[in-house]
């Protein structure tokens, strides 16, 4: 009995670190795409004689940035380094835009999402890509820290019957803003 069960441990083991390597290559490889469409619209922005062309590379260039944040905002493989790495291509891309990419509306309303679904990973990114937890989002409610505390509280109140939030520490300091 007890082969078996290591046999079965260690399977599920193997299966956990493959799904893990599996989830963090695809989102590297979707980011990686993400970022060679931008720079192709970027170019192409560039090039482009009419007014309206331009316009349309530019709209690709923001929704794409869009897509980026949408995507680390949701994704449990998402690291600093990849948050670092947008707002740093966003910066960059900025200084060359008609219209500069800002997301604080965006990341704001991810923040809010996440509270209401009681996602972890999608508070957290949200809150390291720049989210303002001061913002207002919703109808029944004031801004995100208090929907926080109303979750943790809720949390505590209930013995947390289905482990969320458990060993999440979120750190309510302001980061530096995304723009």
């Amino acid at each position: 009995m007890d082969g078996s069960y290591k046999s079965f441990r260690e399977t599920i083991e193997k299966k956990a670190e493959t799904s893990e390597k599996t989830g963090r290559s695809h989102l590297s490889n979707r980011l990686e795409t993400i970022y060679l469409l931008i720079e192709r619209e970027f170019t192409a922005e560039a090039l482009a004689d009419a007014e309206e062309e331009k316009e349309s590379h530019q709209n690709k260039i923001h929704e794409a940035f869009r897509e980026g944040i949408i995507t680390l905002t949701k994704s449990e493989f998402t690291n600093l380094t990849q948050i670092d790495r947008i707002k740093k291509e966003a910066k960059r891309v900025n200084q060359k835009l008609k219209v500069p990419i800002s997301f604080q509306v965006q990341l704001n309303s991810l923040l809010h999402e996440g509270l209401e679904t009681k996602n972890p990973t999608q508070i957290v990114n949200s809150h390291l890509l720049g989210a303002d937890w001061e913002s207002k989002t919703g109808f029944f409610w004031g801004s995100a820290k208090s929907k926080l505390k109303e979750i943790l509280e809720g949390t505590v109140q209930t013995g947390n019957p289905n482990k969320e939030f458990k060993n999440c520490s979120l750190s309510i300091s302001k980061p530096k803003r995304f723009n």
